[in-house]
């Protein structure tokens, strides 16, 4: 049936005149029409990933003044010092407080330890100590009674 409109086994066939585009032509056309547009947005990343990154460089000296605050009876200076020498060279915003934190909470009598950052380039430590809950009597020391 030559006139019919019904042609069994070719549904797929193409159209007179019609070809098909290959997928990359079509990308490569999408590109040419969005190029500029592309070329603004990398550009505006990049530019704004340089000057984050700058600015990060800028603002991380390095620490040059430790705080100690609290009150302090049984830990002595010294074993903050000691604590704290590992992150003198370690930069403003580098530097891992948390780290610091658990060094100094290392020492003997360090109940607690609270570190914070000082601009322009200093940390702020401040300590509280454990509490004795009692005193152990010696056999050397003398009686409270006499």
């Amino acid at each position: 049936m030559p006139g019919s409109p019904f042609r069994l086994g070719k549904r797929n066939r193409r159209r007179r005149g019609a070809t098909r585009t290959p997928l990359l032509a079509r990308l490569a056309g999408v590109l040419e029409n969005n190029f500029r547009s592309v070329l603004a947005a990398a550009g505006c990343i990049v530019t704004s990933s340089l000057v984050l990154w700058s600015l990060a460089w800028v603002l991380d000296r390095p620490i040059s003044q430790v705080e100690v605050a609290g009150q302090l009876e049984r830990v002595a200076r010294v074993q903050i010092e000691e604590a704290v020498a590992p992150f003198r060279g370690a930069g403003f915003l580098s530097v891992d407080l948390h780290a610091l934190r658990s060094a100094l909470e290392s020492i003997p009598w360090v109940d607690h330890a609270r570190v914070e950052r000082r601009w322009p380039s200093g940390v702020r430590v401040l300590l509280t100590e454990h509490v004795p809950a009692a005193r152990v009597a010696r056999s050397n020391d003398p009686s409270p009674g006499g």
